[in-house]
């Protein structure tokens, strides 16, 4: 017989219960675009917001379960999928740019972002870029 006043979860502190069928995460992540500076690379940091997709189209976007005949989407397709925003996006004269399908597509189109935003969604969906507890 066990005594569940005693019982004590070995979850961290903030971890979450998960729950079969709930409704899709989202979350902000910060992407790191490399940006070439002097024989090497310096990078600008963009939070981004996301929403998660599920296991399914992770595979596919990686060009897993593929059926005959059918093509991975793009990294353009891929981030007009999966990014929701950002929390804030300053242009050059340092004004604010709200998120909107057009303002998603100028992003898109500066040089190393739709590929640093694909690297980071899919290290973040996978677990790989999980962080430790400090």
């Amino acid at each position: 017989m066990s005594d569940d006043k005693n019982h004590t979860s070995s979850a961290p502190a903030g971890d979450l219960e998960f729950v079969l069928g709930s409704d899709p995460v989202e979350f902000t992540w910060t992407v790191r675009v490399p940006v070439p500076a002097a024989d090497d690379y310096r990078f600008a940091q963009l939070p981004l917001n996301f929403i998660a997709v599920d296991q399914d189209e992770l595979d596919r976007m990686q060009g897993r379960g593929l059926k005959q005949g059918e093509v991975p989407p793009t990294d353009m397709e891929i981030c007009q999928g999966v990014v929701r925003g950002w929390p804030s996006m300053k242009n050059k004269a340092g004004e604010e740019v709200s998120f909107s399908a057009q303002s998603l597509a100028g992003l898109l189109r500066a040089p190393m972002v739709r590929a640093a935003i694909v690297a980071t969604y899919l290290a973040a969906m996978s677990g790989m870029a999980a962080r430790k507890n400090v």
